[in-house]
């Protein structure tokens, strides 16, 4: 720092002597000296003199540019001195400023010296307002944390007050039912600046705003919803004690037997206490085991529905297929020669008179020789058409029969006619 400010002071001394220099003038002098010169100069002389003045020029110009780079670079270096000096006024003690340079800058430039005094009391009253805006918010912020970390338990939602806290106060539309009950729950206060989180008491949670939960397990469960704003850290939260009550449902189940359409069920449910059977649209049995008879064949959905004290139901469901038979005997041959014994063929069979009926006779090659629709009306051997005796052989028989109940069978078979 002293070496700079010694190279300063001698630049600006070599400075001054070159502004003050000035050569004196005398005009009779120089007619003098005008007079003296011969008229004719030789070449040689105006060569020197020539290169002289050719010298006196260079050296002129030299010494301008010294004092304009002199005179320039001082300025740049006061400039970057009073920046030095304004960056670092509030950093540095005033006792590493040497005598010589506050000479300096108050002789070269006063009002920068001013300017740097205005700017350097700028900076520490700006400074002392940062600093007290600082320990404000600064204070500020920490009572608003202490605020919103205060967890607090707000049943009734028209006492909230600040708009930091939400409001946790839920419904929803069902609190008892049967097991795997379906509930849905829905908060008072819905905006989506709103974090939620619900405890549904079976372990089971969720972020939803208005969720649907299924209970499958039976018992008494507490439910709760925690609520937060997005912006804060405050959080309430309510938890409703016992609100779900999900009741055990019975367990179903029944054996099947049958004896042709004739079925019987055995009721093998646990938990029930009363009893439901549905064999089709229009038949329904509350009987704890029946017995049914199935008049028309089909395939059919036998349920059974228990309900137990708590009101809960169970279903069970299992097919059958019936299948409806119309029992009569059909011959496999007959000796039509008016003996007495097989003279005729057709069915035999006990309640044939209460079904429709029809009787088809075949030869070999197909061609229909008798049919009839009176179960009475048996075939003797002979042709429909000629009334002419059937020779000896074999002959295909078809039955179709139809009850009361339109149960249609067809049966088929062969028949020797014999001699």
């Amino acid at each position: 720092m002293k070496l700079k400010s010694n190279t300063s002071n001698f630049e600006e001394f070599v400075k001054d002597q070159l502004n003050s220099f000035e050569a004196p003038y005398d005009e009779s002098a120089w007619m003098r000296l005008e007079n003296d010169l011969p008229k004719q100069i030789p070449s040689t002389s105006i060569c020197k003199s020539t290169l002289f003045k050719v010298a006196a020029i260079s050296t002129l110009v030299v010494a301008v540019a010294t004092i304009l780079y002199f005179s320039s670079d001082k300025k740049e270096q006061i400039a970057s001195n009073d920046n030095t000096s304004t960056a670092n006024i509030s950093s540095q003690p005033k006792s590493n400023i040497s005598v010589e340079d506050k000479a300096i800058v108050a002789e070269t430039n006063h009002e920068t010296k001013n300017t740097i005094t205005t700017k350097q009391n700028q900076v520490v009253v700006e400074n002392n307002n940062l600093n007290n805006n600082s320990n404000t918010n600064n204070v500020s912020e920490k009572n608003n944390m202490l605020d919103n970390k205060v967890v607090t338990e707000n049943k009734n939602c028209n006492k909230i007050i600040t708009q930091k806290t939400p409001c946790s106060e839920f419904s929803c539309n069902q609190t008892e039912g049967c097991g795997s009950l379906s509930v849905q729950f829905s908060p008072k206060e819905k905006s989506d600046s709103i974090i939620y989180l619900w405890n549904f008491g079976d372990g089971k949670t969720s972020n939803d705003q208005s969720p649907s939960h299924i209970y499958s397990r039976t018992g008494n469960f507490s439910v709760s919803l925690t609520t937060k704003y997005f912006k804060t850290e405050q959080i309430t939260v309510i938890q409703k004690d016992r609100l779900i009550k999900v009741n055990p449902l019975p367990k179903v189940n029944f054996n099947i037997n049958n004896d042709g359409q004739e079925y019987t069920f055995k009721n093998t449910s646990v938990g029930g206490n009363t009893n439901k059977w549905i064999f089709s649209k229009d038949e329904v049995v509350l009987e704890e085991n029946p017995t049914y008879t199935f008049n028309k064949a089909g395939t059919y959905d036998v349920q059974l529905i228990c309900t137990n004290n708590y009101g809960c139901t169970d279903v069970m469901s299992k097919k059958i297929t019936v299948s409806v038979k119309h029992n009569y005997f059909v011959p496999t041959a007959f000796s039509p020669n008016e003996d007495g014994n097989n003279d005729s063929f057709g069915a035999i069979g006990k309640d044939l008179e209460n079904y429709e009926f029809e009787m088809l006779i075949y030869n070999k090659s197909g061609q229909l020789i008798f049919a009839s629709k009176d179960i009475n009306d048996q075939w003797t051997g002979l042709n429909k058409d000629t009334h002419q005796s059937c020779e000896s052989g074999i002959y295909i028989w078809k039955i179709i029969t139809k009850d009361k109940f339109n149960n249609i069978q067809n049966k088929t078979g062969n028949v020797n006619l014999q001699k």
